[in-house]
């Protein structure tokens, strides 16, 4: 085992098993160990750290103009209604008037 794994480590590794009964031994294998790149990590995690704030920005923002509810579906503006007065005071609408 190596621990930790350094880029030195590359090269052709083969097994070898042998027991009172037996030994075997597997064919080379190549390990490769590459270089960890900080400089692309560094700008991962900037990029997503940007993209979240501009999404949690963006949700402020449509949260205090208006357009979000509490519960976070779209908000009906509320509209004042009031009842018309009817013209002749003697007509009532039932549920039997029929036209």
């Amino acid at each position: 085992t190596f621990n930790p794994v350094q880029k030195s480590n590359s090269g052709s590794y083969h097994c070898r098993a042998q027991n009172k009964v037996a030994s075997r031994t597997c064919s080379a294998q190549f390990m490769q160990v590459n270089d960890l790149d900080i400089g692309a990590i560094v700008i991962t995690v900037v990029i997503i750290a940007l993209v979240l704030s501009l999404c949690g920005l963006g949700m402020y923002y449509t949260h205090k103009k208006g357009y979000l509810g509490r519960s976070g579906s779209s908000k009906e503006k509320a509209t004042k209604q009031t009842a018309a007065s009817p013209v002749n005071e003697e007509f009532k609408h039932t549920k039997s008037f029929v036209i």
